[in-house]
């Protein structure tokens, strides 16, 4: 699956243009001797990571202010831009501080770019214009979405800015280290949604969910009692495949309030099932209040089946500034007798 829109357009009147799509490959046509990792410079890290950093991951670096993620980060650009462009946005620090502190960690790269900014839609801004291998972003705490009514820090700029740096990873291959600050209690300051993304992607769990036969709370109370090793669980034969429906303009600026229609009709397929992200009722109608407005996913005995099924599902439904992408599954399509091997 892939969320975001070929381009889309900023307030600034620019338009950001997406890379190229990552697509689903068969594992069988992996190569076994492709390297997945490279080295940060850092031993110890690379332990951590199991081996160094992944490309296209997203790595949250925690701990308590001033304990030193942000020389750690800065410290690892050295050998990063040896191999890689690295991007290093600070919310923290001006560009200036940033060089002095550079300068005393001998950390010199001509690879190292800096960023001192905080608005979310200016560094995705840079980061279309620079294309780096690697993102640093110090801190996710500073950083903010000008649409949310929300200061930064709180619960939905938390939430909302890791989600679309998570689109960042994933779309265009960047890895990306995202520094977070805990509290007295030990937890990630601003809530502890930023875990909660990492693990339960809403879109990467949508188009599992409909081929799980069990209810889904039994599970979740299973997870939360570590009682999961006594549930079997009992999943459908058919191929799934999920389609994002997003607001013109996301990840980036996106206009909210456009009335929704037939949902309705696209629920009334067979296998079809369409999970709300978002959305919210005004005034008695259905409208778009978020980036990620649906998720269309159908099932099928074939994964050709499924995909057209999907497709069909996701015309019936329309808003204005409706945004998808033509080609998930494409890849997959054109080699299914590796996948039915």
């Amino acid at each position: 699956m892939v969320e975001q829109p070929a381009e889309r357009p900023v307030k600034s009147g620019k338009t950001q243009r997406i890379a190229n799509a990552v697509n689903a490959s068969p594992i069988t046509s992996l190569q076994e001797d492709e390297e997945i990792r490279f080295p940060t410079g850092m031993g110890e890290l690379d332990r951590v990571l199991g081996g160094g950093a992944v490309k296209g991951s997203l790595v949250l670096v925690g701990g308590a202010p001033g304990i030193g993620k942000s020389t750690l980060m800065l410290q690892i650009c050295q050998q990063l831009g040896r191999t890689c462009k690295v991007l290093y946005v600070s919310g923290e620090e001006s560009a200036r501080q940033l060089k002095l502190r550079a300068k005393r960690l001998s950390v010199d790269s001509g690879n190292l770019f800096v960023l001192s900014e905080t608005r979310l839609g200016d560094v995705l801004e840079c980061i279309r214009r620079e294309e780096p291998d690697v993102l640093i972003v110090d801190s996710i705490q500073t950083l903010y979405n000008e649409e949310l009514d929300a200061p930064a820090g709180g619960v939905g700029q938390v939430k909302d800015c890791t989600m679309a740096l998570m689109q960042v990873a994933k779309g265009q291959g960047v890895t990306v280290f995202v520094i977070g600050h805990v509290n007295k209690e030990g937890s990630i300051a601003g809530p502890k949604v930023l875990e909660f993304n990492a693990r339960f992607g809403d879109p990467e769990t949508q188009v599992v969910l409909p081929r799980l036969k069990n209810d889904l709370v039994e599970v979740m109370l299973a997870c939360a009692n570590c009682e999961l090793d006594q549930i079997e669980l009992d999943w459908r034969d058919e191929w799934a495949v999920a389609v994002v429906l997003t607001s013109a303009g996301y990840p980036g600026s996106y206009e909210k309030g456009k009335v929704i229609t037939g949902i309705a009709d696209a629920e009334a397929m067979e296998n079809v099932t369409v999970y709300h992200a978002g959305t919210a009722v005004v005034d008695g109608q259905l409208v778009t209040n978020g980036g990620r407005v649906l998720a269309v996913t159908a099932l099928g005995d074939t994964f050709e089946n499924a995909r057209n099924l999907a497709y069909e599902a996701c015309e019936k439904i329309d808003f204005e500034g409706k945004t998808l992408r033509h080609d998930i599954g494409l890849r997959a399509l054109r080699g299914r007798d590796a996948w039915d091997a």
